[in-house]
């Protein structure tokens, strides 16, 4: 979809909290939530905890605070992500921060749009202390009412906070590059992400400017399989560009 926005355009910002970070069959939902925007407006929000049948590990009650007597009585996970799927429906697109977790766990929604402003932000703000959505909200100084008093690591506060990062993301664009649309947002959030330094390996690799690896450390990096889509962008970049250098 790329129509322009013109009028303010419906986001639905989703976030769950699960039984761990591992993206398989065996993590669970334990909360799910959707706020939804008109623009910058805020328009309600639905959350809901959920029953995952499986017990909560402490490491996941130590970031989001949800224990199994919370979710004794709660919604079973497919009645609680109908509900979501329901309120949702007027949105234009999907918005999460790190939406390829979000999305994972609720394939009920792969024929949508999503939009991820983790990837967003760090091509719009590289020089961000980082990009968690916390660290956003307090870098970028939102002070959005709807948002105070809210609780941090909970799916209804988490989509609060990714809301106002996504208008002031969409600002930025508009500032940059002039007409916004959903498509170029989400073309923007899914390009590969420059980065100045290599995040991986040991002293010989990790710190240091791509242009300053060795061809063997291009080489070694480019030939694992462990190497994400924006690594890998950023080494073959280098590849060249010491190809085109000798």
């Amino acid at each position: 979809m790329s129509r322009k926005f013109k009028g303010p355009p419906v986001f639905a910002v989703i976030d769950v909290e699960t039984t761990g970070k591992t993206l398989s069959p065996e993590t669970q939902i334990v909360e799910v939530a959707a706020s939804l925007f008109r623009g910058e407006e805020y328009l309600g929000s639905f959350s809901s905890l959920v029953n995952p049948g499986i017990h909560i590990p402490a490491s996941a009650s130590g970031i989001h605070h949800i224990v199994d007597e919370m979710v004794a009585e709660a919604p079973s996970r497919d009645d609680a992500i109908g509900s979501l799927c329901e309120y949702i429906a007027p949105a234009w697109a999907l918005v999460a921060h790190n939406a390829a977790f979000d999305s994972y766990f609720i394939p009920e929604l792969a024929d949508r749009m999503w939009i991820c402003t983790w990837r967003l932000t760090r091509h719009l703000w590289p020089s961000a202390d980082d990009h968690k959505n916390q660290t956003l909200r307090y870098w970028l100084g939102v002070a959005d009412p709807f948002i105070q008093g809210q609780e941090t690591h909970r799916a209804d506060a988490d989509t609060r906070v990714t809301g106002a990062i996504l208008a002031r993301a969409i600002r930025e664009y508009r500032n940059r590059f002039g007409e916004v649309t959903l498509g170029a947002l989400k073309r923007l959030a899914d390009s590969p992400i420059p980065m100045e330094t290599m995040p991986r390996g040991n002293e010989r690799s990790r710190g240091k400017r791509f242009e300053e690896l060795t061809k063997r450390d291009l080489m070694y990096w480019l030939g694992r399989d462990d190497v994400d889509a924006d690594l890998r962008w950023n080494l073959e970049r280098a590849m060249a560009a010491r190809s085109q250098a000798s």
